[in-house]
């Protein structure tokens, strides 16, 4: 993990509760690549749990939802000029 973002195309199917995820072609005549593939599932409204592969590995992912009043910006509001720093 080197902070690279990647460009992923993704196709979710809802019945079928799956990911699949294709790096996009790197010429018009190119095929996508096949990056991973994902099961998923919500065993409670605040989680989603992701099983599948990734690169060629295998992965489990687990989500979990943060109530958006928790970040400063949401609670606090925007400041254009601090009177003082915030976060000391």
């Amino acid at each position: 993990m080197d902070g690279t973002l990647v460009p992923v195309i993704a196709t979710v199917d809802t019945s079928a509760r799956a990911i699949a995820m294709v790096l996009p072609p790197t010429a018009p005549s190119a095929q996508p690549t096949p990056l991973g593939a994902f099961t998923f599932d919500q065993p409670v409204p605040d989680r989603l749990v992701m099983a599948g592969h990734l690169n060629g590995r295998s992965v489990r992912i687990v989500l979990q939802q943060i109530d958006l009043a928790t970040f400063p910006l949401r609670n606090r509001g925007f400041h254009w000029v601090q009177e003082y720093p915030y976060f000391r």
